[in-house]
């Protein structure tokens, strides 16, 4: 029939896309970074140097007042007027040999470059590590870069009592038409999206379907369901360990802007100031800004996985089974067996880094090889296909490699019991096994001595 005629040649695509992203399945930390918690503080390291930042160009987009949408969920009535903009980050070499460099302003650019709009996560901009990462390893590689920066970040003035959310999508939905319509030749433009930042991408691409601008997308610690990651906030103790780090995140935002929040209705702000949970402080003031009776309709509303099954674009989802924030044990594999447009990769370490740290230094980032490996991999595919991606199921070994039936281009993809979804751990991991235990007792024994060493000095 024509739809298993289609779907075979999603496979060869499917393929190729494997052959095009080696790296997706091979991550390996450093051997002393112990913990998934360890890893999440270690990737906050994974930046470049200052001599090295990438080049940023700002620009300034005011957001016009706005009716919601008929199907919007997790959208006020009025959407008032706001601040958000653009940190541009310019490929500095061509993406192609056939490219030619052409004047934009003040920098050197390249025609039909592709775009990746990179969304911060929970309080993140566009000088979040994980972002200057990603933007530079682009850059380089002659990808253009939109650093979005939301309503009250990256120094946007917030011009009304109104920010940003997990299931809000309407700024973003509005700066991907602008990004498209200022470079309407790219070769693709393709979202990635880190922690929250992830949810509302991935929910934005559901909402809008085989309408969707965007080539493709990429989500980094994505909640999915944002009721159980507050579950898991509440009941388990790594998450009443990362608890009060987010809330003192976020209510130094809510201090920053007292000023213009206190116009808010039926918003009491002494009492968001006395939230010690993101769950009371959500519910104090995140779910009455999107017009939400309690925060647990908000959780339910604002969670991607809701709209998993609408996506129409390549969308890889990327999570680790030790992240302090999002747990891999809380990610349902079946999520992901509801479209074959969905990748799913589990690694076994990473934490909630954003970068999946690497090297001896833990200074290079594993997340930004996959990305430029992905962005690659789906532009090649169109090229060769002609029709967008439609389906990628990749049964993996035990030794965390793709089976040989899948490396080869003519081959039809094995599906192994139905799963589209990749969980891998690394040989040479297992191998550093002994070395990473031994460095984790060395670190605790130099903790205690230190801790030791101190209080006697005091005394």
């Amino acid at each position: 029939s024509n739809h298993d005629y289609h779907h075979f040649g999603v496979y060869q695509r499917v393929s190729q896309i494997i052959k095009s992203c080696p790296n997706l399945c091979h991550y390996t930390p450093p051997f002393y970074l112990v913990s998934g918690l360890i890893q999440s503080i270690a990737g906050e390291r994974v930046r470049p140097d200052k001599h090295e930042e990438p080049l940023m160009e700002r620009e300034t987009i005011v957001l016009k007042e706005m009716k919601k949408p008929e199907k919007a969920v997790c959208c006020p009535d009025i959407v008032p007027e706001g601040v958000v903009s653009i940190d541009w980050v310019h490929p500095v070499a061509p993406y192609t040999s056939e490219q030619t460099s052409i004047e934009d302003g003040s920098d050197s650019v390249y025609e039909g470059a592709p775009v990746v709009i990179c969304v911060p996560g929970l309080t993140g901009d566009s000088n979040a590590p994980y972002i200057m990462t990603l933007a530079l390893h682009l850059s380089q590689r002659g990808v253009r870069v939109a650093c979005f920066n939301p309503r009250g970040r990256g120094g946007n003035e917030l011009k009304s009592p109104f920010l940003y959310s997990a299931g809000y999508t309407e700024d973003l939905r509005r700066i991907v038409q602008h990004v498209c319509d200022r470079y309407p030749n790219a070769t693709a433009t393709i979202g990635v999206g880190f922690s929250l930042g992830s949810n509302y991408l991935a929910k934005f691409v559901g909402e809008e379907g085989d309408a969707c601008l965007l080539s493709a997308a990429v989500m980094a610690g994505c909640p999915l369901d944002c009721l159980s990651m507050s579950n898991h906030f509440h009941h388990s103790t790594m998450g009443q360990l990362m608890d009060p780090v987010l809330v003192s995140n976020v209510q130094k935002i809510r201090l920053e802007y007292t000023h213009v929040l206190k116009d808010l209705d039926k918003v009491d702000l002494e009492h968001v100031a006395s939230a010690k949970t993101m769950a009371e402080f959500d519910h104090r003031i995140i779910a009455p800004m999107f017009g939400f009776s309690c925060v647990s309709d908000y959780y339910r509303y604002s969670s991607a996985g809701n709209l998993l099954s609408e996506i129409r674009r390549p969308a890889l989802f990327l999570h680790s089974e030790n992240d302090p924030i999002v747990p891999g044990k809380y990610i349902r594999m079946d999520n992901f067996d509801v479209n074959p447009h969905l990748i799913h990769c589990m690694t076994k370490e990473g934490g909630h880094s954003m970068s999946w740290p690497m090297g001896i230094h833990a200074k290079d980032s594993w997340m930004s090889v996959v990305v430029s490996e992905f962005v690659n991999a789906v532009i090649e595919t169109e090229k060769v296909h002609h029709t967008p991606m439609k389906q990628l199921r990749v049964p993996v070994n035990n030794k965390g490699n793709i089976p040989s039936a899948i490396a080869s281009h003519n081959s039809q993809i094995p599906v192994a019991n139905g799963q589209n979804s990749v969980t891998f751990s690394s040989d040479e991991l297992n191998k550093q096994k002994g070395l990473r235990l031994y460095a984790g007792a060395a670190t605790a024994a130099a903790v205690i001595l230190l801790a030791l060493f101190r209080r006697k000095w005091r005394l």
